[in-house]
Parts: C-alpha cells; structure tokens; sequence
C-alpha cells in the first residue's frame, strides 16, 4: 500500500490514520502501536526537515512489516539520531524508531530519499 500525504501539519495525523487501516485490513494487531508510533515520526521528520512529494508505504514480507516513508530530499546524510538534549522538544523520532523497529535505514535514489524500518509481525517467544 502506498498513499501520497501532503507535505504540511496534517501529514503525521493522516499517516497514523493509513497505518491503523492497513493493519486493521492485514490482521496485524501484534505491533499495531509500534507501527502507527513508527510511521507518524518517519512522516514528521519528512514534514520538518525534507520536501514534498511524501508518500507512506507500507508492505508485509513474510513475517515482517515494513513501514517506508519517501520524500524529496536525496539527503540520506542528514538522517540521523542525534545527540539527546536535556530540553526542548524534537529531535526524538528517529531514536523512538530506532528502539521500536527491528531494523530501519535509508535508500537514496536520483531526486529523493526513502528512511524504512521494519517490524516482526509475530510475537516474541517466551522462555
């Protein structure tokens, strides 16, 4: 599933929107938080700090689900976790991501870039 959100305020809302349909279309209630979590700060950081066109996609392989965010900035050295600040706000999304999701990571193509992270659809298995 792939849909273009528009590069303003609204964006983040109308991802958590898309993530909570998909999963509820693909039976995936396992990570469903973690994923809605994942997919509004991917769509944030591309609001703050790239450019339009954006789009959300989101994708089962397997047993894994795997969150995408495109937008149009070729910039892949721009993301970044950075240095955690003591104030302020901002500057989380890509740690929350990064503790959430299984893997995450960045493809640059000619005009644009996309930053992915990919979630287990099953359970941990307990001990």
């Amino acid at each position: 599933m792939k849909v273009d959100l528009p590069c303003d305020l609204t964006a983040p809302e109308r991802a958590r929107i898309t993530m909570r349909g998909f999963a509820e279309d693909h039976h995936i209630p396992v990570c469903l938080d973690e994923a809605v979590l994942i997919a509004s700060e991917l769509v944030t950081n591309a609001v703050c700090h790239a450019r339009a066109p954006v789009e959300l996609a989101c994708e089962v392989r397997a047993d894994t689900l795997l969150i995408a965010v495109r937008d149009g900035d070729p910039d892949v050295d721009a993301v970044a976790i950075p240095a955690a600040r003591r104030s302020g706000s901002g500057g989380r999304g890509l740690g929350i991501v990064a503790a959430l999701a299984t893997r995450w990571g960045t493809t640059r193509q000619d005009h644009d870039k996309t930053v992915w992270a990919s979630l287990p659809l099953l359970p941990p298995r307990s001990m």
